[in-house]
């Protein structure tokens, strides 16, 4: 598949008719419907019923229609953008970070590096801290934040936050009502684990805690997202760890309460990950505003 026989694709689904898309293509009808016919033949699927008059696209085909527009669009966003970056027109800066971010330090300093230059076009992924450092080698990004990201030597990293971690339950739990939980007041609680990776670091450091309390955390329930795994904490379907910075989030009828442990391991640390080689001046920016945050964010704490 390419993307010319994409846009010979698409220039039938808009005219429904090859005639006027081959001149459309400034190419001849047998040209076309060969190209099409090779994408169908690719695709395993017919995406035009050529017995009707007008021609008109098949369910699959319709289907295809609009991905094959995004496919296309982006790539012609792509070869714009790369443009106007190589004539020094515009500049981009792009992060990968996990939604917990976005509840701490993040929002203020998107917004900070927005008011300084706006010019730069921001391009955030929220991804797993799991999966920034293959992002990095690839340039796609050029900075990480993730929680509690597996090491790695061949890039950079630095702490910005260490956060206790809290209990997250229904607020008609019987733990509720305590100002602090013991962890091994959780031996026999459904425990909801977040993200649903078996990279994911966290699920370690949640294990870690129930060992060292002397019991094996017995997992009810995994979520993609830790929304997810608050709304069932939220619905009495078991309990779930989270970062302390996530009490600013209270859906209806879900609580947190204080984790207490016989050492420091109930933690979880929040940190940005970059290229030994990344030199970029906006970068440098980007990490002066972090840490001058999180410093900021530690006291307000």
């Amino acid at each position: 598949m390419n993307l010319r026989q994409l846009k010979s694709f698409l220039a039938v689904a808009d005219e429904l008719n090859f005639v006027r898309a081959a001149n459309r293509l400034n190419m001849t009808q047998p040209a076309l419907s060969q190209q099409i016919r090779a994408l169908e033949s690719e695709l395993g699927i017919i995406l035009l019923d050529r017995g009707t008059r007008p021609t008109r696209l098949t369910e699959a085909g319709d289907y295809f229609q609009g991905e094959a527009r995004c496919i296309v669009n982006r790539y012609t966003d792509a070869i714009s953008g790369a443009r106007q970056v190589d004539a020094r027109r515009r500049s981009w800066l792009g992060i990968g970070f996990t939604r917990s971010a976005m509840y701490s330090i993040l929002p203020s300093v998107l917004r900070e590096f927005s008011k300084l230059h706006p010019e730069v076009e921001l391009k955030l992924y929220e991804m797993l801290a799991e999966a920034q450092p293959e992002a990095l080698r690839l340039h796609t990004i050029q900075l990480g934040i993730g929680r509690d990201p597996l090491n790695d030597s061949h890039l950079k990293s630095e702490v910005l936050l260490r956060e206790r971690l809290v209990v997250a339950m229904s607020s008609t739990h019987r733990l509720s009502k305590a100002r602090s939980v013991d962890a091994k007041d959780l031996t026999d609680e459904p425990f909801i684990l977040f993200p649903k990776d078996p990279r994911a670091q966290f699920h370690d450091i949640v294990r870690a805690i129930c060992s060292k309390a002397g019991f094996i955390p017995y997992i009810a329930h995994y979520t993609a997202e830790i929304q997810t795994a608050l709304a069932l904490a939220s619905a009495g379907l078991g309990i779930t760890l989270v970062a302390s910075t996530m009490t600013a989030y209270c859906p209806p009828k879900l609580v947190y309460r204080a984790l207490k442990t016989s050492d420091k391991g109930n933690r979880s640390s929040l940190v940005v990950l970059s290229r030994p080689d990344e030199r970029s001046p906006l970068t440098a920016l980007m990490l002066e505003l972090l840490r001058k945050e999180a410093c900021g964010y530690v006291s307000r704490c």
